[in-house]
Formats: structure tokens, sequence, C-alpha cells
């Protein structure tokens, strides 16, 4: 004898369908979202300007989780969750029905216990006016103040909402800053991986920093050198063009002498470092700065060098200041 459902059962499983309809176009629109964020942020490769989704991270993550929690009643419903039975059905029935129960029990607890600590960090989130600043790559006129050499010579990478709107907004009520001198910038030597063997050298010939560092640190210390001036120096065995960045072959020379003649650096400061550098590579270290050995090898002519200066190559930039905060946000 057939049994009508009741309209309890009736009317969860039509609530349940909707909201599994819900989960499913969530799964769409982020699908949608991700696509054409990928999509805009590389449009640049096509000569047009790069523009991305505004907040397509915040919104494919609020996607995620109405696709997997909205999803969840109609996969319990109609018993669709994956279960494992390697012991209880060795059971008896009345025990296997009593572990059911538990565990629907179980999960109701713990879906309760999400749901609660969900609202109240939701309701504390209310309560504190918590709100994403975003950087101010894009705003040329708070760049040019607080970085000017990496304004004037550098590229800033960003969305088009990373315009210091929000650090300014904070400034109007007192709010203080922090690190607005704070700057990202980079344009790698490498790859190829071998010009790391090489020096890299400021406008008085001598070296500051160790060729393995990161990208991020090397363009830090560039821009302190005089007149924010480098070159990356290479022999024959190393040469390559950097495929990276748009650092510029300025020549090759013979000797030491004609090198630092058309690079304008002090006469025989090179020709020091390279001495001094060529000594510590024969033993297989780098006592001056410490670069991982498996880069470090003598420097013999000829001799080519590379224009790593601001105001000859692009550096990429991201800034790091904003409105200061304590460790709880506030």
């Amino acid at each position: 004898m057939n049994r009508e459902p009741s309209l309890l059962v009736a009317a969860s499983g039509l609530c349940n369908r909707l909201l599994a309809w819900i989960s499913g176009a969530a799964i769409g629109l982020m699908m949608l979202v991700g696509a054409a964020d990928i999509v805009l942020t590389n449009i640049d490769l096509l000569g047009m300007d790069s523009r991305p989704v505004p907040g397509a991270s915040e919104m494919i993550a609020t996607m995620m989780v109405i696709a997997v929690f909205l999803g969840v009643p109609l996969a319990q419903q109609r018993r669709g969750h994956i279960t494992v039975e390697l012991f209880t059905q060795r059971l008896p029935a009345p025990l296997r029905k009593a572990c059911a129960v538990l565990a629907y029990l179980l999960s109701a607890a713990m879906f309760a216990g999400i749901a609660w600590f969900g609202w109240k960090t939701a309701l504390h989130a209310l309560t504190v006016s918590e709100f994403a600043a975003g950087s101010f790559n894009l705003n040329d006129e708070m760049t040019s103040r607080h970085l000017p050499v990496v304004a004037r010579h550098g590229k800033p990478l960003g969305i088009p909402t990373n315009d210091g709107a929000g650090v300014m907004v904070g400034a109007t009520v007192g709010v203080a800053t922090s690190a607005m001198d704070g700057v990202i910038a980079t344009a790698s030597i490498y790859p190829p991986e071998q010009l790391v063997k090489g020096i890299i050298v400021n406008a008085l010939g001598q070296r500051f920093v160790p060729e393995d560092a990161y990208h991020g640190r090397t363009a830090w210390f560039i821009e302190r050198q005089p007149d924010q001036k480098a070159y990356l120096i290479v022999d024959e065995s190393i040469y390559a063009h950097p495929q990276q960045g748009t650092h510029k072959l300025i020549d090759a020379w013979e000797t030491v002498e004609q090198m630092e003649a058309a690079l304008g650096v002090p006469a025989g400061s090179l020709a020091a470092t390279l001495d001094e550098y060529n000594r510590d590579a024969a033993t297989g270290e780098d006592l001056a700065f410490h670069k991982y050995h498996d880069w470090v090898q003598p420097l013999k002519p000829p001799y080519a060098a590379f224009d790593l200066s601001f105001s000859s190559s692009i550096y990429s930039f991201i800034t790091l200041g904003g409105m200061r905060t304590d460790v709880h946000g506030r």
C-alpha cells in the first residue's frame, strides 16, 4: 500500500531542491567570474588595458560557501553522502539503525555549531565596521609623494580598486598611516639562471647585493644606490639576455678597463671588484656577500654588461603602506 508523503516531507523536499538549484547557480556564477577575471587580467597580452573583475576573489569565496552548504540538505535527504559500511554492515539491524541515528544527531550538532559560530562572527564583523582598504598602486599623486623614484620610473601593478581611496577615507577621520614608503619593485635578472653567476655593481663599480637575492630585495638595494644605477656584469661563459624585465644590453668589451670607461665608473674600481670576487670565487665561496656556492664562479674577459638602472629598466611595483592597525585589526 502506497502512502502519500506528509506535508512536512513534501515541503522539505521542495525546499531542499530549491536550495540545490541555488547551489548549482552559485557554481555557475563562480565559473563565470573566475573565467572573466582570468581573461580580463591577461587581456594586456592583446595590447588592451588589464581590467580584472573587482572583488573576484571575495565573490568566488562566497559562492564556494553557498555551493557547498546549500547542496548538503538535498544530498542528505537522498542519502547521497559517501558512507563507509565496512563495519556497520556486519552489525544486527537494530544496532545499525542506532548507529545511523547517532550519526544524524552528531551531524546536526556539528552544523548547529557551525551556524552558531558563523552567526557570532558575522555580528562581530558588523560591529567593528570591517572593510578592505586596498593599496594605492594606481594613485599617481600618492605614489609620487611617497615613492618618488619608483613612481617616476616604475610600472604599478594592481586592479582598478587599488586607488588609495580607503587610505584617504581613513585619513579624513584621523586614522594614522604606516609604511607609506614601503614597496616591492621587481625587474628580475633571471631566468635564465646562469645570469645569477654574474655580479651586480653600482655606479662606483662596487657590489652591494648577492646576485641570488630575491629580485624584490635586489630592486630595493638598487633604488638606494647613487642615482639608482646598477649593472649586471657577465662573461662569455654565462652570457644570455634576461627573459624577465626590460634590462638592456649596453655592450661587450675585451678588457675591464674598456668596460669601466664605457660605464663611467671610477677607473680601477671595477677591476678591484672583479679581482676580489674572482679570488674568492676560485675557492668556491663569496666571502663578501655569501652568494650560494652553486652560483659562484670566476668571471673572465671578454665581458658584457646589462643596465639594471631604474632610469633604463621598467620596474613593476606594488605598494605596502596603509592605515595603521593593532593586532586585532582596529
